[in-house]
């Protein structure tokens, strides 16, 4: 028995996506995994800058802030993924 590309689909009245809708949808969710992805590596970048400018700051440049040389060091040693 043969049959038919018209049946190969539900009867109820909905279509197969066209190629270009589904590409079109791929590309989006690729991108904005893409654009996420670069969020977060232009996030750790910006805090691992962060702690080598705190690491070299003077203790009088602390005082004024309210810093330790104990409190930088427990901020520098952290892996630049962790906040």
């Amino acid at each position: 028995m043969t049959q038919c590309i018209s049946n190969a689909y539900p009867a109820d009245g909905l279509e197969a996506p066209r190629p270009e809708v589904a590409a079109k949808a791929l590309l989006e969710t690729v991108a904005g995994h893409a654009a996420s992805a670069l969020a977060t590596l232009r996030t750790w970048n910006e805090r691992a800058a962060q702690r080598r400018q705190l690491r070299e700051m003077d203790d009088r440049i602390l005082k004024d802030i309210g810093l330790s040389r104990l409190d930088v060091y427990r901020e520098t040693i952290k892996p630049f993924w962790r906040p």
